[in-house]
């Protein structure tokens, strides 16, 4: 994972789900659940590596559906993101740091997701 000066931007969401705070933390650390819920709309997934501990690592492959339309970050028609487990505090907390696989200077840089 290459890292680069952080352009200071911050995206925040939130969402209301309801779900206990446990049932939400193993939608997090489970990667069969993750990679169900996680790629946006017209994507699939496939998680080729999930260590959901401190210290831990993650690499999620995300593929096109409709590849004639769209130009992957990391081939023609994928997303590949891999970093680490920064922090997991069970039913509370996980902060991920990752990075695209790409050869386009403005993908690269570390990303940090604070769930």
């Amino acid at each position: 994972m290459q890292e680069r000066l952080s352009t200071g931007r911050i995206d925040t969401v939130s969402k209301l789900i309801a779900a206990s705070p446990h049932t939400l933390f193993q939608a997090f650390i489970d990667p069969d659940s993750i990679i169900k819920w996680l790629p946006p709309e017209g994507m699939r997934g496939e998680v080729a590596l999930f260590e959901p501990h401190v210290g831990g690592m993650y690499r999620l492959i995300l593929y096109y559906e409709k590849k004639e339309q769209i130009t992957g970050k990391t081939t023609i028609d994928s997303d590949v993101s891999e970093g680490t487990f920064v922090d997991v505090v069970p039913d509370m907390k996980i902060v991920m740091a990752g990075a695209f696989d790409s050869e386009d200077p403005d993908l690269k840089g570390v990303m940090t997701m604070t769930w």
